[in-house]
């Protein structure tokens, strides 16, 4: 049973490196099919689901990349990484066009991390919305 164990996990790290590569390489369709498959043994991963919604938002799905990154933040909210997927939620509403929910993502975002790196885009971001 170990071995079994031992496998899955072996194969778990292969996928997420996959994954990793196949986004750096810009197929973000195919990165969000392998980090689905990985979340399947392993669902409480914070940082899959995070990913997940990058891969999505790469691969133009910004409707899936806005409810992967709200599910993150609601199941996460003190992860190091929710600030980022607040960011990303707003990034994926405005895409879609839903201004009303990229202003009050942009707006929760700066609010609640003024010093992050990305405070400044969002700030820019909001005016351009407004």
């Amino acid at each position: 049973m170990a071995s079994s164990a031992g496998n899955r996990a072996a194969r778990v790290e292969r996928a997420l490196e996959e994954a990793a590569v196949l986004m750096r390489h810009g197929n973000c369709e195919e990165a969000a099919r392998r980090y689905r498959a990985v979340l399947r043994f392993a669902p409480q991963d914070a940082d899959l689901h995070y990913n997940l919604g990058a891969a999505l938002a790469g691969a133009g799905k910004f409707a899936e990349a806005a409810k992967a990154f709200d599910a993150f933040v609601e199941a996460h909210p003190r992860s190091p990484l929710a600030s980022d997927a607040r960011f990303g939620g707003a990034l994926a509403q405005a895409a879609l066009g839903d201004k009303a929910r990229a202003v009050s993502g942009f707006e929760t975002f700066v609010k609640q991390d003024p010093q992050h790196p990305l405070a400044r885009d969002a700030e820019r971001a909001l005016a351009a919305l407004r």
